[in-house]
């Protein structure tokens, strides 16, 4: 099996390595000896595409809604994906949808002056994401959606990140240690880790 945690903080996290050397040889021997059933990379265009993809493999693969998580750096893709595959899963979400963006559009639209109109919605959002943070179940039988943040010190068996041009490696080694057995990459418009993925995807 492919220890693919330790394999990535060797290329990508070096500098880290160097300056906590025991620390990382403990993880080594303990939490990331880890083997993966399924390693899976894709490179992918858009959000559309994303989606789709997810949806496949979730379907090729068998995988079960309740061990199912995708991560990303960024809310703002989560909630595009979370749209589109909601018309065909029941989903769980760490922050607001679009759907519960609407909603809160609708509370508000009767309040006239707009500063106050952007003060509600901003506190409404923020306050609705602390309750979706703070209600977010692992066990809630259905496919969850989260920041990689939001996911620190949660494990699934089957994650899926969702990798941006921009992402650190700190950021993708984080939500890449959630995975519990098989992970899925995802890459939209990244080619900074490619060569790495290709190299470890199960054969």
């Amino acid at each position: 099996m492919i220890d693919v945690f330790s394999k990535f903080k060797d290329e990508f996290l070096l500098e880290y390595k160097e300056e906590e050397n025991y620390e990382y040889k403990e993880l080594i021997q303990g939490s990331f000896d880890i083997g993966h059933e399924i390693i899976i990379h894709q490179n992918i265009s858009s959000i559309n595409d994303a989606c789709e993809c997810i949806r496949a493999i979730i379907r090729d693969n068998k995988l079960v809604q309740n061990d199912t998580c995708i991560l990303s750096s960024k809310i703002l893709t989560l909630q595009q994906i979370e749209n589109k595959f909601s018309n065909y899963e029941k989903t769980t979400t760490a922050f607001e949808t679009f759907s519960d963006i609407k909603d809160i559009e609708i509370s508000i639209e009767k309040i006239p002056n707009e500063q106050l109109k952007k003060n509600s919605r901003k506190s409404k959002i923020e306050k609705l994401r602390k309750i979706k943070k703070d209600h977010f179940h692992i066990n809630s039988g259905l496919v969850k959606f989260s920041t990689i943040h939001s996911f620190k010190g949660l494990e699934l068996k089957n994650v899926f990140i969702i990798v941006h041009q921009d992402d650190i490696p700190e950021i993708i080694y984080t939500g890449i240690t959630r995975s519990i057995e098989n992970l899925f990459i995802i890459s939209i418009g990244n080619t900074q880790y490619d060569e790495f993925f290709k190299s470890v995807v199960s054969k």
